[in-house]
């Protein structure tokens, strides 16, 4: 299940806003719910920050201790909801190649200054 950062516009409002981190993610399942509870267009700026493995179930339960029941029934109904857990089109960042060892400096060379290196 992928965590997200995000920007909430509490209510809708765009001068109330509470942003989400890397230190305090949301899961992906959430932004859908804060998106049911504030308006369509209050979660910008969502991007994927980290992975949790959690199933279905325990997320449901997990955010029906935070936000209105209500609204956690409408959007996931059920004791195994249908749930999105990934954003589809997060791509996983390619892994970087590591960078060949330096040379040693030769030290009879001069510097770019004209000196000597003794």
């Amino acid at each position: 299940m992928h965590l997200c950062s995000c920007e909430i516009a509490l209510g809708g409002d765009i001068r109330n806003t509470v942003v989400r981190g890397e230190t305090d993610p949301v899961t992906y399942p959430e932004v859908a719910l804060l998106r049911l509870v504030h308006g369509e267009s209050s979660v910008t700026n969502v991007e994927v920050v980290g992975e949790v493995n959690r199933d279905p179930g325990e997320e449901k339960k997990r955010l029906a201790t935070i936000y209105p029941v209500p609204a956690v029934e409408t959007l996931f109904p059920g004791t195994k909801p249908p749930m999105e857990t990934e954003d589809r089109n997060f791509k996983k960042p390619a892994a970087k190649k590591k960078a060949a060892p330096n040379k040693p400096v030769s030290e009879d060379k001069d510097t770019p200054f004209g000196d000597t290196t003794e």
